[in-house]
């Protein structure tokens, strides 16, 4: 009896805090508590009933900022059972910061949702590059599952959410935290290992097609070199150093390429301005701590311009010219460095400009030269008599003669990489620093 009146004083609670209306009838499918549907939600919210009603089950969508410590399972429950009592149905949850993601279920214990309906949900959700595509994949998702299954109405009865309780972690549910985000865009074949896309941009630097133009960049890259290369920006580091917040962005959201899981991941966040780089597997022999600062030194000038897509675009370009190089068994290190290139088109170019140059000052000198008048021969540039010969000898008195060893080996190519240890318990190069 106690329990179930704390549940009812938090959903009364959580109702009157998010203006969610409690135990009322209504038509409102798709809530939007974070305000990142904007004016498309009546859209969703009409497309929502119009499945719902060919279903025959209510297919609700929630989205919210955090459920205040009560957690997705429990504020899915009692918003649904707000809105629409014990109607037959599901609602998916999805808490930003929490980074956690529920589906709750009513009413389907003749035909439940299945665990892998429930991950096809979350997929088709996490997948797509702006809330608005999230909800509306999801929508799609549930009719074509309601329609396999010709899902009628069931009993109305009031059940616990099907299936385990998903939260983050190291497991899907950390793919929240970016599947919303306004620029990213996860592609249609993020590994079922990986659950986030190489391009995870929280904190908005790049317009959509920057973003769509770096993450096909990003993708090719990774493929090609069979090593992921990705970048992540946030707003916060969440109290967390950039270098551990970037080792466990990589190890709790399954980025790396393989069953060695090789990659490298750059991170922004700019709360303070820090960067972080980390790397793994073979990411950590392609990269070693003199060619992490070379890259740094690379795409750094464009970062602390705030030219983000250009810095974003130098690092992938360095990352896959030093990837190139380490697959020869020689990665750059030491004094081994990528040497700048000059465009053959400028070859000429600056050939014809220095003859111009020197064409115009020899020009110039002998336009002076008034007095002088060609001679002949040698002898009629001899003044008579001036030429008086005398006996000269060099003796050596003394010598001074200092020597010093020197090293066969340069100090600089001792080279390679430096590890640490992340919170999982793995082995990661890495740097980190401002811009």
């Amino acid at each position: 009896m106690k329990h179930k009146l704390k549940i009812t004083i938090l959903s009364i609670l959580f109702g009157l805090l998010f203006g969610i209306p409690v135990y009322a009838a209504g038509n409102t499918y798709i809530i939007d508590q974070s305000d990142v549907l904007g004016e498309y939600i009546s859209t969703l919210n009409e497309k929502a009933e119009t499945v719902s009603e060919e279903a025959g089950l209510r297919i609700t969508c929630m989205i919210t900022n955090t459920t205040e410590g009560m957690g997705t399972p429990a504020v899915s429950e009692q918003v649904y059972k707000g809105l629409f009592a014990d109607d037959p149905g599901f609602m998916l949850i999805y808490s930003i910061d929490d980074q956690e993601w529920f589906i709750y279920s009513s009413g389907m214990e003749s035909a439940p949702l299945t665990e892998e309906q429930e991950n096809e949900l979350w997929n088709e959700f996490a997948i797509q590059d702006y809330y608005v595509d999230c909800v509306d994949a999801y929508l799609d998702a549930a009719a074509a599952i309601c329609s396999e299954d010709s899902q009628g109405v069931a009993e109305p009865a009031a059940t616990d959410s099907q299936g385990d309780d998903q939260t983050a972690g190291a497991d899907t549910s950390e793919t929240t935290e970016a599947s919303g985000s306004n620029t990213q865009e996860a592609g249609s074949a993020i590994p079922q290992e990986r659950q986030l896309p190489l391009l995870v941009d929280e904190a908005g630097l790049l317009n959509e097609e920057e973003a769509d133009a770096l993450l096909d960049k990003l993708e090719e890259i990774s493929e090609r070199q069979e090593c992921e290369v990705a970048v992540v920006t946030v707003d916060s580091l969440e109290g967390k150093t950039s270098q551990d917040y970037a080792d466990d962005f990589y190890d709790y959201n399954g980025y790396g390429y393989g069953k060695d899981d090789d990659g490298i991941l750059l991170l922004i966040s700019m709360e303070d301005r820090d960067y972080a780089i980390t790397t793994y597997g073979f990411g950590i022999t392609a990269f070693t701590d003199a060619g992490l600062q070379y890259v740094v030194n690379d795409f750094k000038p464009a970062l602390s311009g705030g030219r983000y897509g250009d810095a974003f675009n130098d690092f992938a370009d360095c990352c896959d010219k030093f990837l190139t190089q380490a697959h020869t068994g020689e990665p750059y290190d030491g004094d081994n460095m990528p040497k700048g290139t000059v465009h053959p088109v400028y070859i000429p170019i600056s050939l014809a400009i220095g003859f111009l140059i020197s064409l115009l000052i020899g020009r110039s000198k002998s336009a002076k030269l008034k007095s002088v008048r060609k001679k002949e021969s040698a002898a009629d540039y001899q003044v008579a008599g001036s030429m008086r010969l005398y006996q000269n000898s060099d003796v050596l008195v003394a010598s001074n003669v200092t020597s010093r060893v020197v090293s066969s080996s340069s100090g600089s190519s001792s080279g390679g990489s430096s590890t640490h240890t992340s919170s999982s318990g793995r082995s990661h190069g890495g740097t980190s620093g401002k811009f």
